[in-house]
């Protein structure tokens, strides 16, 4: 029978870099931190697993950024804002209220903020472990992985801009994980597509009743034009009772998504009019995953705070929910325990039934920026996260133009 356990001999492991704030994840989240804590002047690592940043934004295909405005107002700002309004410039996103962009501009232009603001970049490393101080009261080292070995890298604040909250089980921070998580996606594209047709039987009385018919046979098209001529953005390959925490789950759900894709490719031929001569493009690289680990903070955003829009004196970024806008709380990005540590994006502390405003990419964005810029304060001031100055810290956020 083979082994249980293997016991593996003690090795060193280089420090081949050291920064001031080092950030995990390169998805909208993660790259917002690390820009806005460059550009705090502080020296600043970012860590991604993917050969390219954007995460969902762009590897995922989630190219239509909501959450960004209420009512026609902008109520994301800062540096959601500046990076929107480069990617119009360049015509690589439109004007809409809800903006499509190009991925491939997306990372492009991200790429170009890294070397602008001096970011140090570690593409294709996955960060596996962090080493904390001797009392276990701070972040020392985070452990990266990557086809040139184990390495080290050492920091003075720390983001966990995961998604994943990886940070949270490799610190015992307190966290948790839905029964029943949200389901993953596989998001594609489809070209030549008669785009005339397609959107005029959309808006056609028709399409609800084939929508009912269509159901029977598991087709529920959903779609949205694409920058690029006959060309569609695809949304409709859910798939749920998968935990992305695993692999044996990830795997099949990635198989199970490009299957999905195929048929769903075919009932558009043959039942969607102006689809009839399109052509499948392209699957997402990123499995569109939800929700996994979310940290028990020093404040859980609830349900209640979404729709009662609750008010919050440290309020650093907001979102729209059912009832209007809300705000989000510095307190719900600090963990329990750990003293240089934020997280951002996803898995901050927020109930679950709350999480579905909270995770949007723009709303991302800004809690990345907010996140960046505590970082900075918790470095230059030497001081733990909870003792940052919230005042001083929505003060530089209102300076970059974020509404909070």
């Amino acid at each position: 029978m083979p082994k249980k356990f293997i016991t593996q001999k003690e090795r060193k492991i280089p420090v081949v870099a050291s920064a001031d704030v080092i950030v995990i994840g390169g998805g909208p989240a993660g790259t917002s931190a690390a820009v806005s804590a460059a550009r705090e002047g502080t020296q600043t690592i970012l860590i991604e697993r993917y050969g390219f940043l954007g995460g969902l934004a762009t590897g995922g295909l989630v190219i239509m950024l909501c959450g960004g405005t209420s009512k026609g107002n902008p109520i994301v700002g800062g540096l959601y804002q500046e990076i929107l309004k480069e990617l119009q410039k360049r015509k690589l996103a439109n004007d809409e209220e809800l903006p499509t962009i190009s991925p491939e501009g997306f990372k492009l232009i991200l790429d170009e903020y890294m070397a602008k603001e001096g970011i140090n970049l570690f593409l294709h490393s996955f960060a596996v472990d962090a080493i904390l101080s001797e009392k276990k009261d701070a972040v020392r080292y985070i452990i990266i992985e990557s086809k040139e070995g184990r390495f080290a890298l050492q920091g003075k604040a720390f983001i966990d801009a995961s998604g994943d909250a990886d940070m949270a089980k490799w610190c015992q921070i307190p966290f948790e994980i839905s029964p029943n998580l949200r389901p993953i996606t596989t998001v594609y594209r489809m070209g030549n597509i008669d785009m005339k047709k397609a959107m005029n039987f959309k808006d056609s009385p028709q399409y609800t009743k084939k929508m009912s018919e269509w159901s029977e046979i598991e087709f529920r098209p959903a779609w949205e034009p694409t920058l690029n001529y006959g060309e569609a953005w695809m949304d409709d390959i859910f798939m749920f009772y998968f935990n992305p925490l695993k692999i044996k789950d990830l795997t099949e759900a990635e198989i199970l998504g490009r299957r999905k894709v195929f048929e769903m490719f075919e009932h558009y031929k043959m039942n969607f009019p102006g689809f009839e001569n399109a052509s499948l493009i392209d699957t997402a690289p990123i499995l569109g995953v939800r929700e996994t680990r979310r940290i028990k903070g020093q404040y859980i955003l609830t349900q209640a705070d979404v729709l009662n829009q609750t008010k919050f004196d440290d309020s650093i970024a907001l979102g729209v929910g059912p009832n209007g806008v809300f705000a989000i709380p510095y307190r719900s990005l600090i963990p329990k325990k750990i003293n240089n540590l934020l997280f951002a994006g996803r898995c901050i502390s927020v109930e679950p039934n709350a999480l579905d405003y909270v995770r949007v990419i723009s709303t991302c964005i800004a809690i990345g920026e907010a996140a960046g810029i505590a970082a900075s304060l918790i470095v230059k001031n030497n001081c733990s996260s909870t003792e940052v100055n919230i005042k001083k810290l929505q003060s530089l956020l209102q300076k970059k133009g974020s509404f909070f």
